[in-house]
């Protein structure tokens, strides 16, 4: 309780003085006469000047210069329709794409770690016709023929 008393106290202290409060020193004004500024008559004048270029204008076999200058910025509905069609069109030809490609079988593919242990395989003693390399039938029927006849040499 004793904190509020002294904080009240401090509080009428502050606002005792009248000095800054003097009504007696405050200077009175005196009524100016208003009146129309230079901005309303520019823009009285602007609106008539605007007015009259546009009759001017409008009396010729063209549309107005306002109707043209919309014109010239605002987007035709053709050029539009063309864009819209063009786009669908690439749309249409992606999505074919994309089924052809999604309906299409996927080749079965085995990861190989390290692929190259394929060719770790030795290339000596091999038997011809055998293991690596291309079709070698013709030269292992010539190798055996000639196994048997160095073979029945050795039986005469």
């Amino acid at each position: 309780m004793p904190i509020l008393l002294r904080s009240a106290r401090l509080a009428g202290r502050r606002f005792a003085s009248t000095h800054s409060h003097d009504h007696h020193h405050v200077p009175t004004m005196q009524p100016t006469p208003e009146g129309f500024g230079k901005g309303f008559f520019l823009s009285i004048a602007s609106v008539i000047g605007v007015l009259a270029i546009i009759k001017a204008d409008t009396s010729g076999d063209q549309p107005a210069f306002i109707t043209r200058l919309i014109d010239r910025y605002h987007s035709r509905t053709e050029v539009w329709a063309a864009r819209n069609l063009a786009h669908t069109d690439i749309l249409v030809q992606a999505a074919e794409d994309r089924m052809l490609f999604q309906d299409s079988p996927s080749k079965r593919r085995v990861a190989i770690k390290n692929p190259e242990t394929l060719n770790a395989g030795s290339p000596w003693n091999n038997e011809a016709g055998r293991g690596y390399g291309g079709d070698l039938k013709t030269t292992r029927m010539h190798l055996e023929a000639l196994r048997e006849k160095h073979a029945e040499s050795f039986r005469k």
